[in-house]
């Protein structure tokens, strides 16, 4: 009796799917993972190209700001520098010391 029940819920199975393929042919529905290759790989191509200038941009910005932080380093280092030779060495390190005391 079990094997009766089997068959024709196969047989059910067949028909349906048979119904559905005839159907989507009718229809000419294509299947959802048939996607256009040509304007896929202009999407990835142009996130591609999105992405490199904005990698670009940000390491522009980079060697920039280090540029700009070694100049103010290179200028605070020399007026630091002219003005110990212009006060004299032995005046700094006296004030240093008066500097030190202090804070105790």
């Amino acid at each position: 009796m079990n094997i009766y029940i089997y068959l024709s819920v196969a047989y059910i199975i067949f028909v349906v799917t048979t119904l559905l393929i005839d159907l989507l042919k009718k229809t000419n529905l294509e299947p959802v993972n048939s996607i256009n290759m040509s304007s896929m790989n202009e999407f990835v191509m142009d996130e591609w190209k999105t992405t490199v200038s904005v990698k670009m941009h940000f390491n522009d910005m980079i060697i920039k700001f280090r540029t700009m932080i070694f100049s103010i380093f290179l200028a605070l280092s020399g007026i630091i520098l002219a003005y110990i030779k212009y006060i004299g060495f032995h005046k700094i390190q006296k004030l240093l010391f008066l500097i030190n005391i202090q804070s105790y």
